[in-house]
């Protein structure tokens, strides 16, 4: 997406951006971008919604001008990144996918926990760049139960400021449908810009 004067969401409305694959292995290289001349606001309720490819780990890219969250808007990729496999014990895709079962949580920027037989994420990532997405948990034993997704990858480069008075999360899923399933990683936020401001904001 385009955009060369400013991209405004106003009055509760909803972005969704859903990547595609990406062709490279580098951990820079990204799958969907928004390119704004301009200011890009956040405004009351209103929701950007981030998916990175659920099994290849392309994530989005925002490029503006300035990126400014108000105290009700929020930017959010909670569960928006690799996905469980439901086959018994099977590996979460992603670097840090659990797997054994047992609640067998994924890993990114730490080991994922585990319990008995789990075997828990590795880290990976790099932590003064964090733009990969979160991995997910090991399957259930029992067939059709994948672990919880892992976090999205949150991605913003700003040529002047990046206000967050509200909420930025990219958290992974707590477990997968059976409790026994391992939790995702929680995902990467990468902000990059010259002037970073806050008031009562949740990066997360």
């Amino acid at each position: 997406v385009q955009c060369g004067g400013s991209l405004l969401l106003t009055n509760g409305s909803l972005l969704c951006v859903y990547s595609g694959p990406t062709n490279t292995g580098a951990p820079t290289a990204w799958s969907a971008l928004i390119s704004v001349g301009g200011e890009t606001l956040v405004g009351s309720n209103a929701v950007i919604y981030l998916y990175s490819h659920p099994t290849n780990g392309g994530a989005p890219i925002l490029r503006t001008g300035s990126l400014r969250i108000v105290g009700s808007g929020s930017i959010n990729a909670d569960s928006g990144g690799f996905i469980g496999l439901g086959l018994s014990g099977a590996k979460g895709y992603g670097p840090g996918g659990g797997s054994g079962s047992h609640q067998a949580g994924g890993g990114y920027g730490g080991q994922g926990g585990a319990l008995g037989i789990g075997v828990r994420g590795l880290p990976y990532g790099d932590s003064n760049a964090p733009v990969s997405p979160g991995s997910a948990g090991g399957a259930h034993v029992s067939v059709g139960y994948p672990g919880g997704a892992g976090g999205g990858g949150v991605r913003f480069e700003a040529t002047t400021s990046i206000d967050v008075d509200g909420t930025i999360t990219a958290d992974g899923a707590v477990t997968g449908p059976n409790s026994s399933s391992g939790a995702g990683s929680g995902g990467g936020i990468y902000l990059r810009c010259e002037t970073f401001a806050g008031n009562g904001g949740t990066i997360r």
